[in-house]
């Protein structure tokens, strides 16, 4: 078991699968980050600039996040990049 899969952030505050690949909200540095089962980065950040990004879900192919400071839910589909 790998107990560091992934580091650097600021304040991880979301994570959520899809397949074989993950995704993280860091709510201090208002970013989403996408990385693959192999721990590399595949967008760093793959969305950004949220306001205090808390929560994150995915649903098929849509990605959900929840702005904890805005007190927004957005939502991303694949044609948008995720």
């Amino acid at each position: 078991m790998n107990t560091s899969l992934a580091s650097g952030f600021a304040h991880a505050s979301g994570i959520a699968a899809s397949g074989s690949d993950f995704v993280v909200s860091d709510m201090n540095m208002s970013t989403i980050s996408e990385y693959t089962a192999s721990v590399s980065t595949v967008g760093a950040p793959l969305l950004s600039g949220f306001y205090q990004p808390f929560g994150i879900a995915v649903s098929g192919s849509d990605l959900f996040i929840v702005s904890n400071g805005s007190g927004t839910i957005s939502e991303y589909t694949t044609a948008e990049r995720w």
